[in-house]
């Protein structure tokens, strides 16, 4: 079964301190995540079928990453649907890239009403546009 917060265990602990370190729970409670499973099958074919499948994408925000959400993930795949689901750089938590580099979040808070309302707006861009190469 595929581990449940990134593609290797490793990278499922760097996914848990910087979710740990985003949202100011202590580390030793996510301990146990870096080796927990779902139910996916990595590199399982396509369902046989010859038809189209409805597609759903999954978008986290505000610090979320790809994986928050796997049992949604799941459940929609055993329903037919094919689920994509993305980290956004500098915004999700930590992504992982595949040379192993690790781009944490920016995501903050100013205090100030309308300043951060114009940082929302710009992190909403941001995330649509991620999502165009998706």
């Amino acid at each position: 079964r595929a581990p449940y917060l990134g593609r290797t265990e490793a990278e499922a602990r760097t996914v848990s301190a910087a979710l740990a370190d985003y949202t100011g729970v202590p580390g030793f409670l996510l301990d146990g995540l870096p080796r927990a499973r779902s139910h996916a099958v990595p590199g399982a074919p396509v369902a046989d079928g010859g038809g189209r499948f409805p597609v759903v994408v999954f978008s986290p925000g505000l610090g979320g990453v790809r994986t928050q959400n796997t049992a949604w993930a799941e459940e929609l795949a055993s329903r037919g649907y094919v689920v994509a689901a993305v980290d956004h750089p500098y915004d999700s938590a930590a992504v992982v890239l595949s040379d192993g580099r690790t781009l944490r979040t920016r995501v903050t808070a100013t205090g100030d009403r309308a300043e951060d309302r114009a940082l929302a707006e710009e992190w909403t861009r941001t995330r649509a546009a991620d999502l165009r190469t998706v």
